[in-house]
């Protein structure tokens, strides 16, 4: 398994550590890089793994913080570093001393969770009551302005926090050199975040029970009534089960299993009829198969897939003038791992007029290297091409792919000496 992961102190958030993903790239003003080339780049001076803010662009090289040894600004060439850009994992410390690894996520807050300040807004008073990187427990809401009422670690201080200053931490797993455990401490840790996780989710959902109960004995209820709330009640019950599904499984496992449900979704969005009636506010869709609805097929879909761009656009058009009625549009964000599946689903929801499921715009990142893969490597400057073999050699994992600038050729990466940039896993060929 190849990583791409540095963790250095946000300063943003109090000096708590935080993981950036290297992402392979021209950087801009203001961020981070890490030096990835050789002394034979710098003369013989070793920056490799040193970190560096960036304070100017000037053509093919980037002016930073550091310095060479006779004092000069160090600036290195955009093939010679990685951008470090800040992904929502933290490593937070514990009451009981212990750091473990949480993600930050924006989201109310239930009893009992720990939330992270982001913010200094209206209730901290410009810092005085809490500020950027405090953590806290979740007690309960506030009154006024939606606010939330946090006790701070470590303190007696329970302090009401404006909406928006604040970021729930869902617990992932023990931080601190989890790698030098043995592998019963390893599950044990794991089992204890998990186990963190679902206590929270299980008091949200105690909390929506007893809100039930009450409506029902201050109120009388219908059966209409009654069968809204069940399904209320059942549909956030699917989505406890889910979510601790989802913590028990890996970053790579979730996203295969998000690629599946898209190209399932595509098929289904593909040949299924729509009308306004079955799905309030979406476009009214007959494609070519409806006519076991009785319905004479009228449009079809068109994919328009460009990997150089990282877009996806589906145009819905109709069958006898090929005029397009309805038209969507995914791009993939910088930094993140382009797959056109992913793509597909999303932009076929948008042109249909549907709400995009939440799980195709939050798609956890690849962290395997697979035959097929379109990759980067990181020593060998806009050397990048298919995957054509992974394996391990002795104490090490190897990377061949091909180098599309030179297609003779082919380049073998080890894990131990240099890393390959995942840029596509889409691994099959995508009509366009």
């Amino acid at each position: 398994m190849l990583s791409n992961i540095t963790v250095l102190p946000d300063e943003s958030l109090g000096g708590i550590k935080r993981e950036y993903r290297e992402v392979k790239r021209k950087a801009v003003t203001g961020e981070r890089i890490k030096i990835t080339a050789g002394p034979e780049a710098f003369f013989g001076q070793d920056f490799r793994r040193t970190i560096h803010e960036v304070t100017d662009v000037v053509g093919f090289n980037v002016k930073t913080t550091g310095k060479w040894k006779d004092g000069s600004v160090l600036n290195p060439a955009h093939d010679d570093y990685v951008v470090l850009e800040p992904t929502a994992a933290v490593y937070v410390d514990d009451p009981d001393g212990v750091g473990r690894k949480y993600r930050m996520v924006d989201r109310k807050a239930a009893v009992g969770e720990r939330v992270i300040i982001v913010n200094e807004g209206r209730e901290s008073c410009g810092g005085a009551y809490y500020r950027k990187g405090n953590v806290g427990y979740f007690v309960d809401y506030g009154q006024l302005y939606g606010n939330i009422r946090v006790s701070f670690d470590g303190t007696s201080r329970k302090c009401y926090v404006s909406p928006g200053d604040y970021r729930v931490l869902e617990p992932l797993t023990v931080a601190p050199l989890l790698s030098e455990q043995s592998a019963q401490d390893q599950a044990a840790a794991t089992i204890s975040a998990l186990a963190l996780r679902l206590d929270a989710l299980t008091e949200r959902m105690d909390a929506l029970e007893a809100k039930v109960d009450a409506a029902y004995t201050t109120q009388p209820t219908t059966a209409v009534d009654t069968e809204v709330v069940l399904k209320a009640v059942r549909k956030f019950s699917e989505g406890l089960k889910r979510s601790v599904s989802d913590a028990l499984k890996t970053p790579q496992q979730r996203r295969d299993e998000i690629v599946e449900l898209a190209k399932a979704d595509v098929k289904r969005l593909e040949s299924k009829y729509q009308s306004m009636q079955e799905f309030e506010g979406a476009a009214s869709f007959w494609p070519v198969g409806c006519e076991k609805y009785g319905k004479t097929p009228c449009h079809f879909v068109e994919y328009v897939v460009n990997r150089d761009k990282r877009t996806v656009i589906v145009l819905i058009r109709f069958l006898q003038s090929q005029r397009v009625d309805y038209r969507g549009v995914a791009k993939c964000a910088p930094g993140d791992v382009f797959n056109a599946h992913i793509g597909k689903a999303i932009a076929l929801y948008r042109a249909l007029g549907l709400d995009v499921p939440a799980e195709y715009l939050n798609v956890p990142e690849p962290t395997e290297v697979r035959v097929g893969d379109v990759v980067e490597g990181t020593s060998h400057s806009g050397s990048t091409g298919p995957v054509l073999e992974t394996g391990h050699d002795g104490e090490e994992n190897f990377v061949i792919y091909r180098n599309d600038t030179n297609q003779g050729y082919v380049n073998k990466c080890w894990s131990g000496v240099t890393r390959v940039i995942i840029l596509d896993d889409t691994r099959e060929e995508v009509p366009a």
